[in-house]
């Protein structure tokens, strides 16, 4: 049996429920700003976590104890090593904790079909990233293939 591990990352707040509510999920510090500056312009309500700038803690949902950003979130932007094996169980726990929020990934085209099963149901986004295909990609998956689901969020984004 593991150790019991009680501290976990702090999850970020969103500011506010009127805009769409973005988490961004990257481990660069200067890349999480940069996307977060992205879609605050384009009028999201972006938060970022890194699920590892403090080393020493986990993610939480690395140890299954939950993340109110995930749980709070209108779209997640995933941008994390998906050749990890913890970033791809993060990515698992997350679509686990909150199976409707719609997720948009980032990876190269030769991952295309690597890691298929897991990538199934988001949204893609290639590598590299400009403020184009970021955008386009979050508003995509925002917008969404269910209509009851876009109804919603056109509702709530006024």
């Amino acid at each position: 049996m593991g150790e019991l591990i009680e501290e976990v990352i702090a999850a970020p707040s969103f500011n506010s429920l009127e805009s769409p509510r973005i988490l961004v999920e990257e481990e660069d510090e200067q890349t999480r700003r940069d996307i977060s500056r992205v879609l605050i312009s384009a009028g999201f309500n972006a938060v970022s976590c890194s699920s590892s700038s403090k080393r020493d803690l986990p993610c939480p949902l690395e140890v299954s104890k939950g993340c109110g950003a995930v749980e709070e979130a209108d779209v997640i932007f995933f941008s994390l090593d998906l050749n990890s094996q913890r970033s791809r169980h993060i990515l698992k726990e997350i679509k686990l904790s909150n199976p409707r929020v719609p997720i948009v990934v980032e990876i190269t085209e030769q991952k295309d079909t690597y890691h298929l099963g897991l990538l199934l149901g988001t949204t893609f986004v290639y590598s590299p990233l400009t403020r184009e295909n970021v955008t386009k990609a979050v508003r995509d998956a925002w917008k969404g293939p269910d209509r009851r689901q876009r109804i919603l969020r056109e509702t709530l984004s006024g």
